[in-house]
């Protein structure tokens, strides 16, 4: 499946569920398993993933819970919270 197919099916997913930004994230990293490869930051579609102290982070107040970083993890460190 690529990149955008992941992407807007994500996003059906998520839009079907009640949602407050900021509030209502359902995704983290797992920082003992994330290898800071990076490939989660650039498919987040608000930029909600930075990198901090060696791992990277996902940010509350911009996640909306789309899931695209868990399924483009290659060390499935991204899990729902």
């Amino acid at each position: 499946m690529s990149k955008i197919s992941c992407f807007w099916k994500n996003l059906m997913i998520q839009l079907r569920k009640p949602f407050k930004r900021g509030t209502n994230m359902a995704y983290k990293i797992d920082a003992g398993t994330c290898v800071n490869c990076g490939t989660c930051e650039p498919d987040c579609p608000v930029g909600a993933i930075s990198e901090n102290g060696g791992h990277r982070e996902i940010d509350a107040t911009k996640c909306i819970s789309c899931g695209t970083c868990a399924s483009e993890c290659p060390a499935t460190a991204i899990s729902e919270a």
